[in-house]
């Protein structure tokens, strides 16, 4: 073969299915091998450049599934930059509902406790709920 290879067979080599003639006149032919090299390199920038957008494209969709997810992102604004009072508000009541169910069930069992007793009770209650919510809310 003295002249060049065509762009068929240069492709042919490419995916190792030239002929034994294509595959000798690569090993002979330093401007065919150049051009086979070449079209290698395109290939591999190109697989490269497909390999980082898909990579990217994924991790995108991680975000933002990450972000649907994410609890803080969803509920930001519900309650009008005013997150605080309403945890604070939420802890009272909770506190005093198991307070009065407290209540209601030591007057079933027939205990009665005085002022003091509910007082020392109802405290310890709310310190615990408060010392809960800082520990959670610092994670």
């Amino acid at each position: 073969m003295s002249h060049h290879l065509t762009e068929n067979a240069i492709s042919r080599c490419l995916i190792d299915d030239g002929v034994p003639q294509e595959r000798q006149h690569l090993g002979e032919c330093a401007a065919c091998r150049a051009e086979l090299a070449g079209l290698e390199s395109s290939l591999a920038q190109f697989r490269g450049s497909i390999h980082r957008w898909s990579e990217r494209e994924h991790y995108r969709s991680w975000c933002k599934e990450l972000s649907i997810m994410n609890f803080d992102n969803r509920l930001k604004g519900m309650y009008g930059g005013h997150e605080t009072a309403a945890g604070l508000s939420s802890v009272v009541l909770h506190v005093a509902a198991v307070a009065l169910l407290l209540v209601e069930a030591n007057q079933e069992q027939g205990l009665h406790w005085d002022l003091a007793q509910y007082t020392v009770a109802f405290l310890a209650l709310f310190a615990g709920a408060h010392l809960a919510i800082r520990r959670f809310t610092r994670s």
